[in-house]
């Protein structure tokens, strides 16, 4: 590989880590009607809860998203998406019935 192809390689790496982070940090406020960066804030959601260890920690972090479940369905109420109401309410009592 010459020189050439490795900056590229290396530049190429960096957009990409880049987009990554941005859509990671832009995912955090997404909202059930915006359906690509609420996937992968789900997905980001699900990795964190893996990675919490002890129960009680698993119940914190349950309970942090509770909350959230319960603002994105008001933010879909307020924004009037009501082919999103139904979806959300079912996250939502989906998530406060799981046992940890």
């Amino acid at each position: 590989m010459s020189l050439k192809e490795i900056t590229q390689a290396k530049i190429a790496a960096i957009v990409a880590l880049a987009i990554l982070v941005i859509s990671l940090v832009l995912s955090q406020t997404a909202a059930p009607d915006n359906y690509l960066l609420f996937s992968l804030k789900r997905a980001q959601e699900t990795a964190f809860l893996k990675l919490k260890t002890t129960p009680s920690q698993k119940v914190d972090y349950m309970d942090y998203l509770l909350d959230q479940r319960l603002s994105e369905l008001q933010t879909v109420f307020n924004h009037k998406s009501y082919n999103y109401i139904l979806p959300a309410a079912n996250r939502y009592f989906t998530l406060a019935g799981q046992n940890y």
